[in-house]
């Protein structure tokens, strides 16, 4: 009987104890499974952290780029503003100002092209004549006319813009303008402007100053919308030499570029009709070919 609770009791504690094993064990394993999230946390938050501190770099790194590239392009900012020394740029104003049109005296210099123009008319006899004579040529030019002769010969008028001449004005009657009060010069221009349209449906865009007297009246001349143009060649008919004397004058002066002054009326042009003909002939001989002043120069010689 006592050897049997001997054997009891042996068996008990050997339960017990193994319950105690199983039971550390099982907390241990706990604990370990437990540990094992949190250093996967902490793990993740590391890496976190070094992204966010690379991110960090990173944008440092940007906005240090772009803090050089605004100061690059400061400085180079700064080197095209104006200096106080600048001999060159200095004169540049922030201030915008009506630009006067410079008196046009000649064309580009680098095409054998010549512009021959006629003051003055029209006229019921000379002008017809001239008109003959470079329709028979194939030459095309611009006519400089008085309104005044323009009332006076309206169909002389027409046949210069219907054989496709270009018609630009001289005033009304020939005044000289740097003397005339605005009121006056507005008159001139007005009235000559209304009459070539009145006629020819024309918008005269191109002036010739009587006597190519600009002084002083540029701007107001280019705040009519008119383009001022003069000539780098006098034949000066208008002495009326001889039509060899008219011939050799031009061909001494004429070069590439080059704005013949001719006239058409205002006085006996017989000298310059009989002048015409070979003046046009020695002119291509040397190599010129012939075109009206806007075509010489690139612009619009009428108005929209």
């Amino acid at each position: 009987m006592k050897r049997n609770l001997w054997v009891f009791f042996l068996l008990l504690t050997v339960s017990i104890s193994c319950i105690w094993i199983w039971n550390a064990t099982s907390a241990s394993e706990a604990e370990k499974t437990a540990t094992k999230p949190t250093k996967k946390v902490e793990k993740k938050k590391k890496e976190k952290k070094r992204d966010t501190s690379k991110s960090a770099d990173i944008q440092d790194r940007d906005q240090q780029d772009k803090d050089k590239k605004k100061q690059s392009e400061k400085g180079s900012m700064d080197k095209d503003k104006l200096q106080p020394n600048d001999p060159d740029r200095s004169k540049k104003s922030s201030k915008k100002e009506p630009i006067t049109p410079a008196v046009i005296y000649q064309g580009p210099k680098n095409i054998k092209q010549i512009a021959l123009t006629f003051d003055d008319g029209p006229d019921g006899t000379y002008t017809p004549e001239i008109l003959d004579i470079l329709r028979k040529k194939r030459v095309y030019a611009t006519f400089f006319v008085i309104g005044k002769e323009v009332r006076k010969h309206p169909k002389v008028a027409k046949k210069i813009v219907k054989e496709n001449h270009v018609i630009a004005s001289h005033t009304w009657d020939h005044p000289f303008l740097p003397k005339l009060s605005n009121e006056r010069i507005n008159g001139e221009l007005d009235r000559n402007y209304r009459e070539v349209y009145k006629y020819t449906g024309k918008k005269m865009s191109l002036l010739r100053p009587p006597y190519g007297a600009t002084k002083g009246i540029e701007k107001k001349l280019a705040q009519k919308g008119y383009r001022i143009i003069n000539w780098n060649v006098d034949s000066r008919d208008w002495t009326r030499p001889s039509p060899s004397m008219i011939q050799q004058t031009v061909l001494n002066g004429g070069k590439a570029g080059s704005i013949i002054l001719l006239h058409s009326g205002g006085g006996d042009r017989s000298r310059t009709v009989a002048a015409l003909p070979g003046l046009i002939d020695k002119l291509r001989q040397q190599g010129y070919q012939f075109t009206t002043v806007d075509r010489l120069i690139g612009i619009s010689p009428y108005r929209n």
